[in-house]
C-alpha cells in the first residue's frame, strides 16, 4: 500500500467519489514503508514493491484468498489491508474487480451427502 501511494499509483478520482477517511489512512500508512513491513513479515521489500506496482497498474484487478490470509490472529487486519489496496487502486464495483474468499476444498466435511 505504501508503494501504491508513494509512486502515485492511486486512483484519485475513484477515491474522491467513493472513499472517506483517506487522510487518516495515509498518516497510518506512512508508518509502514516497505523496509518496515519486511522486518515485520519477512517478505523482501523489493518483492512487495514489484507486486504493488503490478497490482496497481493491471486493470481490472481482483484479490482472491483462502484461509492463509484469514485464519491468523491478524486475519481481520489482513482482509482490511486487501480491501484498502483495492479501494486505493479503484478496483471495486466494476467488472473483474473486488475481493473474494475462495473455499473450494477447504471444508471437505461440509460436502457429505
Amino acid at each position: 500500500i505504501h508503494t501504491i501511494i508513494e509512486e502515485d499509483l492511486v486512483d484519485k478520482e475513484f477515491i474522491r467519489q467513493r472513499v472517506y477517511g483517506v487522510e487518516q489512512l495515509l498518516k497510518e500508512i506512512e508508518k509502514y514503508p516497505p523496509d518496515e513491513v519486511e522486518r515485520i513479515t519477512g517478505v523482501p521489500a523489493e518483492q512487495m514493491k514489484r507486486v504493488a506496482q503490478k497490482f496497481a497498474t493491471e486493470k481490472p484487478a481482483t484479490l482472491i484468498w483462502c484461509m492463509g490470509q484469514t485464519q491468523k490472529t491478524v486475519g481481520t487486519a489482513n482482509v482490511r489491508a486487501s480491501c484498502i489496496a483495492l479501494l486505493l487502486t479503484g478496483n471495486v464495483g466494476k467488472p473483474g474487480t473486488g475481493a473474494r474468499r475462495h473455499e473450494a476444498g477447504v471444508h471437505p466435511a461440509r460436502r457429505r451427502v
